[in-house]
């Protein structure tokens, strides 16, 4: 048995160290595992971390895309209000121009005639004097029949050679009329030829500008996000446009009570025309009073008036009698004519192309006062005419004041 011991101890003693050394390696094995693993790990969540930051770059530069698109769309929007701001200068000047050449003509045409009536009197006079210049007058004292008659005939000769002088001096006055008509006439073409230049360099630069804008909307289309802040910016500079027309109609409504006004217009009632006005122009409406909700953004914004879609160009009627109260251009609106009704009320036509009236002037429900257009739009593929009314300063619906026409609006 001791032998046993003593031939086993070497090996017992082996184990006994080799388990302790096995437990060490295994332990160390281990140790190399975890770390990897944690290695691994760290590469992971670095990853990822990397992964975020270039998401939120990304994001980053996405929104500075969205703000330049908004800011390039503003920068368009101005530009394009300046460029149909000055178009709209051009066309008052062209009427202003049309009117001053009307009225040389009609000056020109009126001196014509008189100088033709003189002319004629004159030719008369002459072939009567050609008769007379071979009787002397000794011989007209003896035809006389009487001294009386001869002091007569002379004074009527006086009276005739008066008149005589009298017609070559109004013909003078008539040819510096004539002059000055023509010279008018001349210069106003002058300036309309002048006119017709600018016009076509800030039509064409209109038509640049409206492509880059058209490129702009092709982005903002594509992200529901920037149509939401189209929107509410639109509205917010529509609710500034409508808070300066407010001020406007006030300082109208004390300069209307000073004005005088045409009998058929003092007698008209506005009021009592309510759902039997005339419609303003042809087409849909696209956007109705009240509360609107945007299809495809869900955007809420509250509408003064209604939009008519129509065709560029038609032309646009007042539903009412009234007065031009106004014509202008603004944000949102465009050109628009502002138009005050007896007592106390006024329609509003927004996005004209052109203004065929001046402040002033008075209409009649019907009366053309414009051309339907797509100023002050963003979106101007198609032409719209905005429409409000006003009882003071409180907006109605324009479809309650309208002869009532299903076919009109959308279903």
């Amino acid at each position: 048995m001791r032998r046993f011991f003593t031939k086993m101890l070497p090996v017992i003693v082996a184990v006994l160290v080799c388990i302790p050394v096995g437990l060490a390696i295994a332990k160390n094995e281990k140790k190399v595992d975890l770390q990897g693993r944690i290695k691994n790990i760290e590469k992971e969540i670095e990853k990822t971390r990397k992964e975020l930051e270039k998401d939120e770059k990304k994001l980053k530069s996405i929104k500075q895309q969205k703000q330049n698109v908004l800011v390039e769309l503003d920068h368009s929007e101005k530009k394009i209000e300046a460029v149909n701001r000055n178009l709209w200068t051009l066309q008052k000047e062209e009427r202003f121009l049309k009117n001053e050449i009307s009225e040389a003509e009609k000056q020109y045409e009126t001196a014509m005639n008189r100088i033709k009536r003189h002319s004629d009197t004159y030719k008369t006079r002459l072939r009567s004097m050609y008769k007379r210049q071979q009787v002397s007058a000794l011989e007209i004292f003896f035809s006389s029949g009487s001294f009386s008659s001869f002091l007569w005939d002379f004074k009527m000769l006086s009276i005739l050679a008066e008149q005589d002088l009298f017609v070559l001096g109004e013909l003078h006055a008539q040819q510096d009329t004539i002059r000055v008509s023509m010279d008018t006439i001349r210069e106003a073409l002058n300036a309309k030829v002048a006119l017709a230049s600018v016009t076509r360099r800030e039509e064409r630069d209109l038509s640049a500008v409206k492509k880059q804008r058209q490129a702009l909307l092709s982005d903002i289309e594509k992200d529901l996000k920037l149509q939401e802040d189209v929107i509410i910016k639109r509205q917010n500079e529509l609710e500034q446009s409508q808070a300066q027309i407010e001020k406007w109609r006030k300082e109208i409504a004390a300069q209307m009570k000073l004005e005088k006004m045409s009998e058929s217009l003092k007698n008209y009632n506005f009021s009592s025309r309510k759902g039997k006005l005339p419609w303003p122009v042809s087409g849909m409406v696209v956007s109705s009073f009240g509360i609107a909700v945007d299809e495809r953004t869900k955007t809420k914004t509250t509408n003064r008036g209604i939009e008519i879609r129509t065709k560029q160009g038609e032309p646009v009627r007042a539903i009412g009698r009234g007065k031009v109260a106004m014509t202008n251009f603004i944000r949102g609106y465009g050109n628009f004519i502002l138009i005050y009704h007896p007592t106390d009320y006024y329609t509003l036509y927004g996005h004209l192309s052109d203004i065929l009236v001046n402040k002033g002037d008075e209409v009649g429900e019907g009366a053309v006062i414009g051309s339907a257009g797509s100023t002050g739009l963003i979106d101007d593929r198609e032409a719209r005419l905005r429409l409000e009314i006003l009882i003071g300063s409180k907006p109605d619906d324009p479809l309650a004041w309208l002869v009532p026409d299903s076919r009109r609006i959308a279903q």
